[in-house]
């Protein structure tokens, strides 16, 4: 039985349902404090729900209100049954036809599970369970779901049901072309998986941290997840915040439609605010602190002109930082702050949120270390809120039974085929790069933790080859169903601009006259920053020639829109990133094989290929050196190897020189070092991967 936590949970109660259902190894999803349901105008909680496919829905009431009356606790029992009814017998997939009618084809039972019966229940129809009869309740009910109602009653209890494809496609004809297989995976995706599901609707009374890879939903996850908070504590101030402009309206809107969901209302968006990290003079946590603390923001130029373009945002955060802690304590801005795109922030800006977010300081931050393309590693939780008076961490990540996790991972990537993601992987560490590693998870749990399984040799044998291949179920089963194979990821190098652009022009001309794919489903990304303004510009004109409207995103349109419709979208990276398109073509990718700056490079050549929903295209040509050709013969290295990863595991020396992406030890091992008096003894106790703490370990106990 997989158990999800939302809030306001009776702990007691909980914990008696839990073990008598856990008795009974029933099989489905448990929800505590969940869904929400607009009952009378007002959004109430159930106190329990259990999704069974023997029983269907079973709601448990836990009598919060106290009602002494059998007639009291009937009525609010009937109004429950019929508000959820009325939410599900819109989903004409949980219906069936009698006669001209639709009638809700699920069972929908409500128990008041409670230590002790009201003295007048037996009066009146209601069903009533302690921990000691629950089961022989259960047993009693004698209701079945049918089978082909338990993914799209998952998925309208998840509040995803309005979580619609953008697109009706309408005008698809052929179910083998592009469009059509779009049809389809668009379909499939408007899902949320268990990792999903439970880092939407878990939110511990702590900091949370959310790691996932690229498409893996954790900007999906961010708004479900304001949403459910929104409509759970309505009085709180909440925002969520972001460094990609662009991202503005998609997040809006997936707020908007998941809030209404479940609430049936338009958001308060005077109390959950969408707004960027920055926002210069305009709204953006930076500004809206510094107003807050009297302070005059600083903008991007003025920013730029003061610490150059790449540590623009740091400087003023280390700026902001400095000012705002000479000032001393205000009373705290937000109850809940939710990050996207972390990776892009620095270190500052954290240490600022944490002033600004009120205790228990729920703050919860998602990354993905591969898409970061400024100057900042993602650090660990007590380098980024730092120490307090005592010099411990302000924020410590654990993960106790029985409770939302604070460090989630979410493994399963759903944009773009399993293909394209390991040669995304491949490309960004440099697997098979002629010079070597460009940079490493350095621990197998991290791996794993992405959906990588080991198939021989391990990481603590330095100087030995290891070899590691994407686990199957971590890669969603449509693009397989859908015949999306390793076709959809093609790399090509040409022998110079002109033929790659003559070569993009002849395959966008054929999507859209022969594969039924649309304008705004393609996307064209410039790799190479310095170069961006004019080649867009050159890409304009040639699409022109061929009667193909196109725009570059925030240059010749609004900043915070990518798509057009009927139009075709240019991007630097900086605008597509947290963005996808069905087809994309990612141009001189030769601009990321080699050079000064390599990690950042690679990890530009990551996110570009990982923005695409199924077809990508890496073209370059060979500027210098052969550089494009060098690229390709990776990409045909990891094909060869059938996608499987095979390197010789660093050295100490070696992996000095590597950007290493470490995954955080379990706090247990930090405390056993920070209380370590006897060195000696202390030394001898402990394994090998906690030796390299013991440097933090002295900073503790001078």
């Amino acid at each position: 039985m997989n158990i999800v936590r939302g809030t306001n949970i009776n702990e007691m109660l909980s914990k008696e349902l839990i073990d008598a259902l856990t008795r009974m190894s029933l099989e489905g999803i448990l929800y505590l404090g969940y869904p929400i349901i607009s009952i009378d105008d007002e959004a109430n909680s159930c106190d329990a729900m259990l999704l069974s496919e023997k029983y269907g829905i079973i709601i448990f009431d836990y009598n919060n209100r106290n009602f002494s009356k059998g007639i009291d606790i009937e009525n609010a029992h009937d109004k429950l049954y019929l508000a959820l009814k009325s939410k599900l017998t819109k989903h004409v997939e949980l219906t069936k036809k009698e006669g001209r009618e639709r009638l809700l084809d699920v069972p929908i039972i409500i128990i008041l599970f409670s230590p002790s019966k009201p003295k007048d229940l037996d009066d009146f129809p209601v069903d009533f369970a302690t921990k000691e009869n629950l089961e022989e309740k259960i047993l009693s009910l004698e209701k079945n779901l049918d089978k082909k109602y338990l993914i799209p009653l998952k998925a309208a209890i998840d509040s995803v049901k309005t979580f619609k494809p953008r697109k009706k496609r309408s005008s698809v004809t052929k179910e083998c072309s592009k469009g059509g297989i779009l049809k389809i995976i668009e379909k499939e995706i408007a899902n949320l998986d268990r990792w999903q599901q439970k880092a939407a609707l878990e939110t511990p009374d702590a900091p949370q941290r959310i790691r996932g890879l690229a498409g893996s939903g954790k900007t999906v996850v961010l708004a479900r997840k304001a949403a459910h908070l929104h409509g759970q504590h309505p009085d709180w101030n909440i925002a969520v915040t972001y460094n990609t402009r662009s991202l503005c309206q998609q997040i809006k809107e997936l707020v908007r439609r998941f809030y209404y969901d479940q609430c049936e209302d338009e958001p308060n968006w005077e109390k959950i605010k969408i707004i960027p990290a920055w926002g210069g003079r305009s709204e953006g946590i930076y500004s809206q602190v510094a107003n807050y603390y009297n302070i005059q923001p600083v903008t991007f130029s003025e920013a730029k002109s003061l610490y150059g373009h790449n540590n623009a945002l740091k400087g003023i955060c280390d700026e902001l930082l400095k000012k705002i802690t000479s000032i001393g304590e205000k009373e705290p801005i937000y109850d809940v702050l939710l990050i996207d795109e972390a990776q892009d922030l620095p270190v500052s800006f954290f240490k600022i949120v944490y002033e600004i977010v009120n205790d228990p300081k729920r703050i919860i931050w998602a990354y993905d270390e591969l898409q970061n393309l400024g100057e900042y590693q993602m650090a660990p939780p007590d380098q980024l809120f730092g120490v307090n008076e005592s010099g411990l961490p302000k924020v410590v990540l654990s993960d106790l039974p029985d409770t939302p996790r604070q460090d989630v991972i979410l493994p399963i990537c759903y944009r773009g085929t399993k293909y394209a993601l390991t040669v995304a992987h491949a490309l960004g560490f440099g697997i098979y790069r002629n010079k070597g590693l460009v940079q490493l998870f350095d621990d197998k749990g991290l791996w794993e933790d992405i959906g990588y399984a080991t198939i021989s040799g391990n990481f603590d044998s330095a100087g030995k080859e290891i070899r590691l291949k994407r686990k199957d179920d971590c890669s969603p089963n449509f693009f397989d169903k859908c015949k999306v194979s390793e076709s959809a990821m093609r790399c090509i190098t040409f022998k110079d601009k002109e033929e790659q652009y003559d070569w993009l022009l002849k395959d966008i001309k054929y999507n859209l006259e022969n594969e039924e794919i649309e304008e705004d489903d393609i996307l064209i990304i410039l790799t190479d920053p310095l170069t961006v303004y004019d080649e867009s510009r050159t890409v304009v004109k040639k699409l022109l020639e061929h009667n193909l409207k196109s725009h570059i995103v925030g240059i010749t349109n609004d900043r915070d829109i990518i798509f057009i419709e009927k139009s075709i979208a240019i991007s630097s990276i900086y605008r597509a990133k947290g963005n996808e398109a069905p087809l994309v073509y990612v141009l001189n990718s030769q601009s990321c094989f080699d050079g000064v700056e390599l990690i950042k490079k690679r990890n530009i050549l990551f996110t570009a290929i990982t923005r695409s929903r199924a077809w990508v295209n890496i073209l370059g040509y060979n500027e210098f050196d052969n550089d494009m050709d060098e690229l390709y013969k990776e990409v045909q290295k990891v094909i060869d190897k059938k996608f499987i990863f095979e390197f010789i595991v660093p050295t100490k020396e070696e992996a000095a020189k590597l950007r290493i992406i470490h995954k955080d030890r379990p706090h247990d091992s930090k405390e056993r070092i920070r209380k370590g008096i006897d060195y000696k003894k202390f030394l001898d106790g402990l394994d090998e991967d906690e030796k390299d703490l013991v440097g933090y370990g002295r900073n503790y106990n001078e």
